[in-house]
């Protein structure tokens, strides 16, 4: 599967927990350990969240707020109370809480009352509007949309557990200009110029373009393993990814 644009920028360092972990310490932790939980989740999949609102026909500033609002609820009880060992998928789980949030909000000052008392978190709204116009058809249903940014919010997760393992390892450079042929399929630069670069042979380099591929591979596995039950899940929740961007979309570049 190519790698969309909103992939790159990966950060180092990674929550230690899985993503379902992080919602039972968000409902039932400390005071810290919810508000650090929450900040990872909102991290994770705000922007899915924000986008759908958005498709729902809400302004870009109401869709702030209500964002906002929403993680803030994801600490109450009673929205959290379902995540168990019989959860299921992640993402259909966070979208029937957020479907059934909007139902429940009429107007904006209901929205900011709803926090649930948790500091705003940070979002940045211009990064998050470049998604609801990417990658979408004006016939394209806000769930449909929601579904193509969980998928961009997964991948993005997964490159950045790649590249913590290649900078662990001291290889930041070759990442950096062996990320290319994730991305596209083709890197930016040929393989005599890396070659070059990394001081090893053309064949090196076919190889350590292999082996990051791999490398992906086994990351996104394990990381949309972390939002579902079962192995079983996991490979249809990539089969379904795969069929979201072969459906609808392009694959987009960094540069895009």
């Amino acid at each position: 599967m190519k790698i969309a644009s909103h992939v790159i920028g990966a950060k180092q360092g990674r929550f230690p927990l899985t993503r379902w972990s992080l919602i039972a310490k968000a409902r039932s932790g400390e005071v810290l350990e919810r508000r650090g939980a929450l900040e990872v989740l909102c991290g994770d999949y705000w922007v899915p969240i924000y986008v759908f609102i958005r498709r729902k026909g809400y302004s870009a500033h109401d869709a702030e707020d209500l964002t906002q609002a929403f993680f803030g609820k994801l600490i109450e009880k009673d929205h959290l109370v379902h995540a168990d060992d019989e959860r299921g998928k992640l993402r259909t789980f966070l979208l029937a809480i957020l479907e059934r949030f909007l139902k429940d909000e009429r107007q904006y000052a209901q929205a900011l009352k709803r926090g649930g008392g948790v500091r705003p978190l940070s979002i940045d709204v211009a990064l998050a509007e470049g998604g609801v116009a990417e990658l979408a058809s004006p016939d394209e249903s806000p769930a449909r949309h929601y579904e193509r940014q969980w998928a961009i919010a997964v991948m993005r997760r997964a490159l950045e557990a790649t590249e913590c393992s290649y900078r662990g390892a001291g290889q930041e450079r070759a990442f950096d200009l062996l990320k290319g042929y994730l991305l596209r399929g083709v890197g930016d630069r040929p393989h005599s110029e890396v070659a070059q670069v990394l001081g090893i042979s053309v064949g090196s380099v076919k190889v350590a373009i292999h082996r990051l591929r791999g490398r992906y591979q086994a990351d996104l596995f394990r990381t949309v393993l972390d939002t579902v039950s079962s192995h079983g899940e996991a490979n249809e929740e990539l089969r379904h990814m795969a069929s979201i961007f072969a459906s609808g979309g392009k694959a987009v570049t960094d540069d895009s």
